[in-house]
């Protein structure tokens, strides 16, 4: 766990108490769930100005405490709960996408 800590916290910077939102826009979004920071930054670089929120699910709200995903506004919220309810509230959300 030192090892990972150390490689997102050196990427990333350090974690900080952050609110985060748990509401949806009225916008197009993307969904992302899981535990890769790498991946959800390269969503967010590929998605910057592209008029695409993107929000976390379960697993990857931690992402919001680190300094360096706090620079893309289209970074807007979590949704969901429970990695086991992913499949019923995936299936929510895309109706309002």
């Amino acid at each position: 766990m030192a090892m990972l800590d150390e490689a997102n916290t050196s990427v990333y910077g350090n974690p900080e108490i952050t609110k985060v939102n748990i509401g949806v826009r009225n916008r197009p979004g993307i969904l992302i769930s899981g535990h890769d920071l790498k991946d959800l930054e390269e969503l967010l670089k590929q998605t910057e100005g592209s008029g695409v929120d993107v929000y976390t699910h379960s697993e990857m709200l931690p992402a919001y405490y680190y300094p360096v995903f706090k620079k893309y506004e289209h970074f807007v919220g979590n949704y969901g709960n429970a990695w086991w309810k992913q499949n019923s509230e995936f299936e929510s959300l895309t109706a309002r996408f």
